[in-house]
């Protein structure tokens, strides 16, 4: 039969037994080290021996200094290398996550500087539009300024004819009388008759003759300006004023269609632009994909890999504590 002291020695060591199994369970989230682990796991039983309220015997005594400082080391040493590849998987995600974080700058850097070589691409075919309509707009001037220098110049001919044949005309009456005299010697030639009087007979009569050389000639010009219309513009009638009035609207016709061609080539110009520019924002999607593919793939690498050495250490512990338990 067993005396009170005995019963009170088990019953601490019964609670201290269960002391030292939750220590090591919280040692599990402790920074505590292997050297503190000991130190603490060598001093326990002489400051526990000299807390208990009785005195134990020799044997139990011998027992309980033998059982302490080998399991407690053992359980705490045992969580220590858990904890420590904790830390490392931690350290290793980190690793990854601020290494993602670089590529990720760098791919915005990428699309940054893509997105300028976009910008100036897009700023030089703007313009050579402008450029193109500018030296198109130009030569449409020069044209009409031709055009109307070309209309203008008859006219100009045709007054010049005009002066010429007034000016030939009063020579001709001027000299008229001298043909007809015979020169007997450079002594006994006549002064030219003066010029007729205004208003006089002889002079409405140069100036009825002028005016209708001149209309004769003004005539000429015209008809043989409506005979090039005709032969231009497709046409049937032989009416002057039918023939003029077909070459303004087939005038209009003309410049109507070239600014519709100038349209039409202008929208080109965007479609083509608007096709580069999603082709190039295509590329650049599909590479940004392929990357984050990529980089998906090898996160996933190392996550599986990170998994399976947690996996294993977390079993490998979970086959260490029973053993250490028993």
């Amino acid at each position: 039969m067993t005396s009170s002291s005995e019963i009170h020695v088990q019953e601490v060591l019964n609670n201290l037994s269960n002391t030292i199994k939750r220590d090591a369970e919280i040692v599990d989230g402790s920074s505590f080290t292997a050297a503190i682990a000991q130190q603490d796991a060598t001093e326990l039983p002489t400051s526990l021996a000299a807390d208990l309220p009785v005195t134990l015997p020799a044997d139990l005594s011998t027992a309980l200094a033998a059982e302490l400082p080998t399991s407690l080391p053992v359980a705490i040493a045992t969580s220590i290398p858990s904890q420590e590849q904790h830390q490392i998987g931690q350290e290793q995600l980190e690793r990854i996550a601020q290494q993602h974080q670089q590529e990720q700058a760098q791919l915005q850097a990428q699309a940054a500087q893509a997105q300028a070589e976009q910008d100036a691409h897009v700023q030089a075919q703007v313009q050579a539009v402008q450029a193109q309509v500018q030296a198109h707009v130009q030569a449409q001037a020069a044209q009409a300024a031709q055009a109307a220098q070309e209309q203008v110049q008859p006219l100009q001919e045709a007054l010049v004819e005009d002066n010429h044949v007034i000016h030939v005309a009063l020579d001709t009456n001027n000299s008229s009388t001298l043909a007809t005299v015979p020169i007997t010697s450079v002594a006994s030639a006549v002064p030219p008759p003066a010029k007729p009087a205004p208003g006089s007979e002889e002079w409405h009569r140069i100036r009825r003759d002028n005016h209708k050389e001149v209309e004769r000639r003004r005539r000429e010009n015209i008809n043989h300006g409506i005979n090039d219309l005709a032969a231009v513009i497709p046409n049937s009638d032989k009416n002057k004023g039918q023939i003029l009035r077909q070459a303004v609207q087939y005038i209009q016709t003309i410049q109507e269609a070239q600014v519709k061609m100038l349209e039409e080539a202008q929208n080109v110009e965007a479609v083509k632009f608007e096709r580069e520019q999603a082709l190039v924002a295509k590329n650049l999607a599909q590479a940004e994909l392929q990357n984050l593919i990529a980089q998906h793939a090898e996160l996933k690498r190392n996550y599986d890999a990170l998994r399976k050495e947690f996996d294993d250490a977390e079993e490998a512990r979970k086959k260490q504590r029973p053993a250490d338990e028993e």
